[in-house]
């Protein structure tokens, strides 16, 4: 019986042992600092285009590099650092609308994806031969 005891101590040891350090290599997203988006004011940007008078993304231009603007809480939604940006499709995914642009920068090209609930926004780019 002593043996037996020892033996589910030994395993309730190592069952705590193993949660522990699943929480220490945990990293919470909150926990990460992303710089704010730099707020250009809307009037001094120089174009803008959109598929319908109903958008609430557009696509800002200033300087010759583009980005995305939220119509609704007049606000920039990502830098203007790319090059090229074209409404692509929206969907609507566990509860939740996001709309996704293509996008073109430094050569690269890919998908940029916007959640409509925060604004929280992921681009993916790739080089041509990544994309082969």
């Amino acid at each position: 019986m002593k043996k037996i005891l020892m033996i589910l101590t030994w395993l309730f040891a190592l069952t705590i042992t193993a949660q522990t350090v699943e929480v220490a290599d945990t990293v919470s997203c909150a926990e990460l600092d992303s710089p704010p988006v730099p707020q250009i004011p809307f009037e001094e940007l120089d174009s803008m285009t959109m598929q319908s008078m109903d958008d609430r993304y557009v696509v800002v231009y200033k300087g010759g590099k583009c980005g995305v603007y939220d119509l609704l809480e007049e606000k920039n939604v990502t830098r203007i650092e790319y090059d090229e940006l074209v409404m692509a499709f929206r969907k609507e995914l566990e509860g939740g609308y996001y709309t996704y642009f293509r996008v073109v920068a430094e050569g690269k090209k890919g998908l940029l994806g916007i959640s409509e609930k925060d604004n929280q926004f992921v681009a993916v780019l790739m080089s041509k031969e990544e994309e082969k």
